[in-house]
């Protein structure tokens, strides 16, 4: 906020982080991402303790994205080693020592992208022609929907409520359950997408739309 140095500079070879507000924790991840075999050092530092180092382990694998799940547990996505293209993502358990690591999928090619849904409880992720909703600790995913468009660009947006959006430039945008993977919205064609809250922003070729999730009720 203020621009000023709160820590040392990190000069290794860092190739993901993620920072947890609660307790002011930053993870960093270092490896050799030339050399496949190369596992990612994963350094957890404190605000509390000067951002010293207080905890580092080593995982089964190369980080390419991380987030924190909660204050206890951090989901990793990579690859797995010796595996260059294999595409990996699994839990670490914090709370455990030596850590746990919880694998949720793994395929053979990279995915497109991933979001966490509000319930911090599911993973959804978008491959080459597949959306996938895998809930943490289950070894098979929760439900599957065929993915059609053929655009490299493919994102997925979770939202503030039980329903996550993906979208591929220039395609659909399509809204789907978390719960059993039912399409609940779809707008076709659109260029960009967006979600906030319970509200969807998309453009196409004509404009820009808003819309805004709502629950419906049932009168007494």
């Amino acid at each position: 906020m203020t621009g000023e140095l709160v820590a040392e500079s990190i000069q290794n070879n860092i190739y993901a982080t993620a920072y947890l507000p609660t307790g002011q924790y930053l993870v960093t991840f270092e490896h050799d991402r030339k050399d496949s075999s190369s596992k990612s050092k994963v350094m957890i530092r404190s605000g509390a303790a000067d951002w010293k180092i207080v905890r580092q382990f080593e995982l089964p694998g190369q980080a390419r994205h991380a987030e924190w799940i909660d204050q206890n547990q951090l989901l990793i996505v990579g690859t797995a080693v010796g595996e260059k293209f294999t595409t990996i993502g699994f839990v670490v358990h914090l709370n455990q020592s030596p850590p746990n690591f919880d694998v949720v999928f793994k395929n053979d090619y990279p995915i497109a992208d991933y979001a966490i849904t509000k319930d911090r409880q599911h993973l959804v992720t978008i491959f080459n022609r597949k959306l996938s909703c895998w809930k943490f600790g289950e070894t098979k995913p929760k439900w599957e929907q065929t993915w059609a468009g053929k655009h490299w660009r493919k994102q997925v947006f979770s939202t503030a409520s039980d329903w996550v959006m993906a979208h591929a430039l220039g395609e659909n945008a399509i809204a789907y359950s978390i719960e059993d993977g039912t399409e609940l919205w779809r707008k076709r064609e659109v260029i960009y997408a967006k979600t906030d809250g319970n509200h969807i922003l998309v453009t196409d070729k004509h404009g820009a739309e808003v819309w805004q999730w709502t629950v419906p009720t049932t009168a007494n």
